[in-house]
């Protein structure tokens, strides 16, 4: 007979009830270490993400790793941050349309660094080493006057105050 109620395990993403093989059905399972760079199955590294919110992050940041996404946004911001993007004869519009769809849905249009790194430290952050290397690009940010000295503080504070391994 199958589990019912409280005794059936739900998704912490969603809330939808998982499968008898405890997989969520409204989520895919997001790997912040990814298979193909050496990440491994199962807790920290896999994360079961809503699928819009999965493949959103894919769009933009394709296979990059938390802390090289967090490089890019503080140091890339007016190329990878699709409003800022500069139009050109050659602009493919339709993949530009899906990267200014994915980014709304993840960070919002008015998104700036900090917001945008927030988001990635607490809903894509999960394992010591990311914390690290997140930690890593913000001081570096910080010498080379990316960020300012607030914007590190909070940053740093929320990774210290992160999920714990």
């Amino acid at each position: 007979m199958a589990k019912r109620g409280k005794s059936r395990p739900r998704c912490l993403s969603c809330g939808k009830f998982k499968n008898n093989k405890g997989r969520c059905t409204g989520c895919n399972s997001h790997h912040t270490r990814p298979r193909s760079r050496g990440g491994n199955d199962g807790v920290p590294n896999e994360v079961d993400r809503d699928k819009d919110e999965h493949s959103a992050w894919h769009n933009l940041h394709i296979n990059l790793r938390p802390g090289e996404v967090v490089r890019l946004i503080l140091f890339d911001w007016e190329i990878h941050n699709p409003y800022r993007e500069k139009r050109e004869s050659y602009t493919e519009m339709e993949r530009l349309a899906v990267r200014v769809s994915s980014w709304n849905l993840l960070y919002g249009s008015d998104a700036t660094k900090r917001s945008v790194v927030e988001v990635i430290i607490k809903k894509f952050t999960r394992t010591g080493v990311d914390r690290r290397h997140i930690k890593r690009v913000l001081r570096e940010a910080l010498d080379a006057q990316k960020i300012n000295k607030t914007d590190f503080n909070v940053l740093t504070k929320l990774i210290d105050s992160g999920i714990k391994e």
